[in-house]
């Protein structure tokens, strides 16, 4: 799963079920493909060591606090289902 948060930012979800089994529930900010930035989903987080101006942190923190349910339910669901890869 993810979401388009403007023009070059995007969340995402990881997909293997081994990355979903080693730390709490969270999500990935992407910048034109690549990570940028953690955030944990209960309760909405960014980790440290980000890469985002201010106003990016903003955008960043509504768009996951209002999709939060969805993103939580697919990583549970990844977490018993995802990919072996």
């Amino acid at each position: 799963m993810s979401i388009r948060i403007n023009y070059n930012l995007q969340c995402e979800v990881d997909k293997r079920k081994c990355d979903c089994k080693k730390e709490p529930a969270h999500c990935h900010i992407t910048r034109n493909g690549r990570r940028i930035a953690q955030v944990l989903l209960n309760p909405v987080m960014i980790k440290s060591g980000h890469s985002l101006d201010h106003n990016e942190i903003n955008l960043v923190y509504d768009v996951v606090s209002k999709n939060r349910d969805e993103l939580e339910r697919q990583y549970n669901y990844n977490r018993d289902y995802g990919a072996d890869y």
